[in-house]
């Protein structure tokens, strides 16, 4: 989903209740901003991803900045992902390069997957764990044309700092625990890479120069990614037919 808030440009590959309006330092130069949510469900909002598709809404879930971003905007609701996986699901938004153009198809060291067995009629690709630092980047692009960059939360796209690939700043090569080693970074986290994004694109607007952002969420892992009160909220208002909590 991508819409235009005051020339802000946020490109919505999956959702956050994240609503951050900042100017472009030029019209030449718009900011952007990619929210990349992970384990998100078609239907886990409550505004509908295709009209003609009425269970394509949650309904239970209340997400009112989504909802103005795609009156806004637009949905796409014959969309591909890169990948069913998270790995290279990351590479390709990095690169705009398929995974496996990049040899990442594979999001883990399984000697099944790299070592055929006897008797397996088919060999599987020798797969890369590491985004290699020969691949250009859209931070290194953007940066080329004076932009400050930043990703925060999961990187998940190897071991190499994304300082390493054109990010002035980051969390660091996070992986599915967190900067703190939580095997459960949320809900915590989720709050947290918001509050570091807000910072940073003030700081870039307050000195005029034009932004790339990039907020990568940790995946939900059940009632314990939420705030109880949250949880609460939603189990008060459901009723017999509505999706299992």
């Amino acid at each position: 989903m991508r819409a235009h808030r005051k020339k802000l440009v946020p490109i919505t590959i999956a959702f956050l209740l994240l609503q951050i309006i900042s100017p472009p330092a030029s019209a030449e130069h718009p900011n952007f901003l990619v929210i990349l949510g992970e384990a998100q469900g078609w239907s886990s909002a409550s505004i509908a991803m295709d009209d003609a598709v009425p269970e394509s809404k949650s309904s239970l879930a209340r997400t009112p900045t989504l909802a103005a971003l795609a009156a806004e905007g637009t949905r796409f609701a014959n969309f591909y992902a890169a990948s069913p996986r998270c790995m290279p699901t990351r590479a390709a938004l990095f690169t705009g390069k398929s995974p496996a153009a990049l040899h990442m198809t594979f999001i883990g060291e399984n000697k099944r997957e790299e070592s055929p067995e006897p008797g397996w009629r088919v060999s599987p690709p020798k797969c890369l764990l590491e985004m290699p630092e020969s691949e250009t980047t859209i931070a290194e692009l953007l940066k080329q044309q004076g932009y400050a960059t930043a990703h925060f939360g999961k990187w998940h796209a190897g071991r190499v700092s994304p300082s390493r690939h054109g990010f002035d700043e980051s969390d660091g090569p996070t992986s599915n625990v967190g900067p703190n080693n939580d095997p459960n970074p949320n809900p915590k986290e989720c709050f947290e890479i918001a509050r570091r994004g807000a910072d940073f694109m003030a700081r870039q607007v307050q000195a005029g120069k034009p932004l790339y952002l990039q907020i990568s969420h940790y995946a939900g892992t059940g009632m314990t990614s939420a705030r109880p009160e949250t949880y609460t909220a939603i189990r008060q208002r459901s009723k017999p037919g509505d999706e299992k909590l």
